[in-house]
């Protein structure tokens, strides 16, 4: 249906109530006792158990004060009475609400807190907005006096003036902190400079200096205040200073050079300046500047002016500041505003309309309409918008407005405001996004690094295998069993090929630097995260993907995936110990409305503090030790779903799990309906039994999580030695602990769920210790700390994978077998 103008105006109207709203800074903050005096007094005057302030937003009515209703602070728009309140120009009264059609059917009437009588008076700024209303509410039908009515109103017109005084306050302690900002960065600015920067009162004593002249003189600056000139630079250098100082004390300005001799006859080349500092027509004291020229041709005067530094730090922000008279509409700009706006100051003249002309042509009507709102209206402003410069350039800005009213009139006498260049800071945040994104990527290239050479285990081998195959087998003489032997073989190097591809196209996904919003596949986005943290979960936890249907989002695929790499990750490292069996994290999505889905990743681990859940999404806030976390995972990932216009939200409680909760944009008219799938550790099937041979043979035991890379080195033993092979190292324990005749070698991978291979051999060492010198471990090359310092500290053996070739795994196991002499065939 189409929009009449007036639903166009309704809604103009209401989004700048909701401004107004929001400017008062009052939402959903603690309650104040002087709100809630006002209700007490409101529920006495009208003989209610019930009244309050509440303010309306576009989806709730928020009690900012209330008596009579313990512990809620809100309730959902659609039900509340005071929805209608704000749309009247008076106090609405509803004498009995059963009888009136609007509320008869209410929740509120129907149930608690069963309102049958209600009066709500609009509180109207003085933009003639009405933010909610201050009402009163009874459970018995009645009407209010005439005297009630009049005091509700007064009581109200109280409430709107105490909520500008909050205002007022809040924009005051923003301008302290303006000021505690500009007066630090006007420290670090003095500070930085080489030239020693100081200042003097009458009586020739010291009030300030800067880090430059306090290492000139040795002194720190709490050792050079109050101490006179003389006693600061000695007798001769003052002799020659104190005209300088004195032409100052009488207004005048100067400038010497001064030669200063050093040993081995070297002279060092100052220049002096001294500025006087004149208030009320009369000298206060003065600036001192000394510049050490050289080395430098050029020295920077900085005994310039309050407004001079001023200069300097706009310079050092790149902020610059600004002035509309109301009346004459005449604007200053300072130096800086030029600087952004690419003019030049000597021979450009910038006016009110050709600052919004260099704006970019879809952000000039919204700057113009701010600016006439506050001259006009006295309202407050802040947006963001883009500049084109005289170069073409294309620069990103922040602009801020405030309105100074008359005090008498109390319309607006001016508008001032600062307009920050933050082109830098939004690159510097796509770079830090960036950033991360590789700090992901090189936090799991060990992981990474055992994914491929798993797989890149059993394929060299497999192909190894297979090539002395067909070696040993005459021309012809292949049987169909010995064919069929080799499509397995080959069939499984295959397979760990594509597992290879699979993880290298994974890796140039989330490493890709994309910023196009698009439909996206968000099953794939999570599956190419989950391969990516595969090692990381498999040890750990194990990972379910749930859901028939999972919806195409609005999103840019690698950096959703740097997302979820983030959540799974940070799931994993959230349970105490390593067990698949119990450990889990569920992945599953719902639609929240027609454009709406929420993807939730819900972990069984530890849980949050409550200390600690308000600053998860905080930059470079880690509970993780240094040198462990950078702090920048979850704040990138906040910055990454708010830039998809979506939202991350955490529940939590401690001992049962955290779920994070991603809600992004459905993609319109897509369907991504995908089967359920897992992650689930490996299980192994039983081995097959080793031929039994006529020669004698050793017994081989191969203990690998990877059902692949287990099956490839029994290929490659079980001709000589019988072999079993466990993915399971609990069963490896059992199978060690319970051996009648001890194994003559034990491959045993390190990194492995529930017991790691430094775990496994300190188990055995306890309950079977003639085999721990049997034990050659494997790895694939992800080994945390202290697996590393083990394998420094054991005598054992240790192999890498991909295994250099399969006859040293033979010769290897043959020297096992051998240390013990030849046994008896067994059979299997």
């Amino acid at each position: 249906m189409t929009k009449t103008s007036a639903a166009y105006d309704a809604e103009a109207a209401e989004a700048q109530r909701l401004d107004a709203l929001r400017s008062y800074g009052v939402l959903d903050t603690a309650h104040d006792a002087a709100f809630d005096a006002l209700v007490r007094v409101a529920s006495a005057v009208c003989e209610t158990p019930i009244a309050l302030v509440t303010l309306v937003d576009e989806r709730r009515q928020w009690f900012l004060a209330s008596t009579g209703v313990d512990g809620v602070r809100e309730a959902p728009r659609e039900i509340a009475l005071c929805a209608h309140a704000i749309l009247e120009p008076g106090i609405m009264v509803v004498e009995d609400t059963t009888l009136d059609t609007r509320f008869a059917a209410n929740p509120l009437v129907l149930g608690e807190p069963h309102i049958r009588f209600y009066a709500g008076c609009p509180l109207v700024d003085g933009a003639g907005h009405a933010l909610g209303t201050l009402c009163v509410v009874g459970s018995t039908p009645r009407t209010l006096s005439t005297v009630q009515a009049e005091v509700l109103r007064e009581l109200s017109v109280a409430v709107v003036r105490l909520l500008e005084a909050r205002r007022a306050d809040n924009a005051l302690r923003v301008a302290e902190e303006a000021t505690r900002r500009a007066t630090a960065d006007l420290a670090i600015v003095l500070d930085s400079i080489s030239a020693a920067v100081s200042y003097w009162d009458t009586r020739l004593c010291n009030r300030f200096a800067n880090d430059a002249l306090c290492r000139a003189t040795g002194l720190t600056c709490d050792e050079l205040r109050g101490r006179h000139a003389r006693e600061v630079f000695g007798q001769e250098p003052f002799a020659v200073l104190f005209p300088v100082m004195e032409a100052a004390l009488r207004g005048v300005s100067q400038h010497i050079d001064v030669e200063r001799p050093e040993h081995e006859g070297r002279t060092r080349h100052l220049s002096v300046s001294v500025t006087p500092d004149v208030q009320g027509g009369s000298v206060v004291g003065f600036i001192a500047t000394a510049n050490d020229v050289t080395e430098l041709k050029t020295a920077l005067l900085t005994s310039q002016r309050t407004n001079e530094l001023l200069v300097l730090a706009e310079e050092v922000a790149n902020l610059g500041h600004w002035h509309i008279d109301a009346r004459s509409q005449a604007v200053y700009w300072s130096p800086q505003v030029y600087q952004i706006l690419g003019r030049n100051l000597a021979t450009s003249t910038l006016t009110l309309a050709s600052a919004v002309d260099a704006c970019h042509p879809e952000d000039r009507e919204k700057v113009r309409q701010c600016v006439a709102r506050a001259l006009e209206r006295n309202e407050a402003f802040e947006l963001e918008a883009r500049l084109i410069r005289d170069d073409g350039a294309a620069r990103r800005v922040h602009i801020r407005g405030e309105c100074q009213l008359d005090a008498a009139t109390g319309a607006t006498r001016s508008v001032v405001g600062v307009i920050h260049d933050v082109t830098d800071q939004l690159e510097l945040r796509e770079r830090v996004a960036l950033h991360d994104r590789l700090v992901t990527t090189g936090t799991l290239a060990a992981g990474v690094a055992h994914e491929i050479n798993n797989p890149l285990t059993y394929v060299s081998a497999n192909v190894e295998i297979a090539l002395d195959a067909l070696h040993a087998t005459p021309e012809g003489a292949l049987t169909k069993h010995a064919a069929d032997e080799l499509v397995e073989v080959l069939t499984d190097a295959r397979e760990g090929a594509e597992r290879i591809r699979q993880i290298v196209s994974g890796l140039r996904a989330l490493a890709r630097a994309d910023n196009v919003l698009a439909p996206t596949d968000a099953r794939q986005a999570i599956e190419l995260a989950a391969s990516m943290a595969a090692h990381e979960l498999r040890s750990r936890a194990r990972l379910i993907i749930e859901g028939d249907d999972m919806p195409v989002v609005v999103a840019e695929k690698s950096r959703l995936s740097q997302v979820f790499v983030n959540l799974f990750t940070n799931a994993a490292q959230s349970f105490a110990g390593n067990d698949p069996e119990r450990n889990r994290i569920v992945v599953r999505s719902r639609r929240l409305a027609e454009d709406r889905v929420v993807f939730e990743v819900e972990d069984n681990g530890s849980g949050i503090r409550a200390d600690v859940l308000p600053r998860i999404f905080d930059p470079f806030f880690t509970t993780k030790p240094i040198g462990h976390g950078t702090g920048l995972g979850l704040a990138i990932c906040h910055e990454i779903v708010a830039s998809m216009g979506g939202e991350i939200l955490c529940s939590t409680q401690l001992g049962v799990g955290t779920t994070f909760r991603v809600v992004l944009g459905a993609a319109p008219d897509a369907d991504a309906a995908r089967k359920t799938s897992a992650i689930l550790p490996h299980t192994a099937p039983a081995a097959p039994a080793a031929p039994a041979g006529q020669r004698t043979r050793g017994r081989v035991l191969v203990v690998d999580d990877e059902v692949a890379v287990g099956r490839t080195i029994e290929r490659a033993l079980s001709d000589e030695h019988d072999v079993t092979v466990v993915n399971d190292s609990r069963e490896a324990l059992r199978l060690l602990s319970g051996a009648a005749v001890p194994y003559d070698l034990v491959f045993c991978d390190l990194s492995m769920p529930h017991l790691s291979g430094a775990e496994l051999h300190e188990r055995v060492r306890t309950q079977a210790p003639a085999t721990v010198e049997r034990f050659v471990f494997i790895t694939g090359g992800a080994v945390d700390e202290k697996l590393e310092a083990f394998l420094a500290a054991t005598s054992n053996e240790c192999l890498r994978k991909p295994f250099r070739n399969i006859e040293s795994l033979r010769v290897l196991a043959r020297r096992y077998v051998a240390a013990d002499g030849w046994r008896p065939s067994r059979a299997s």
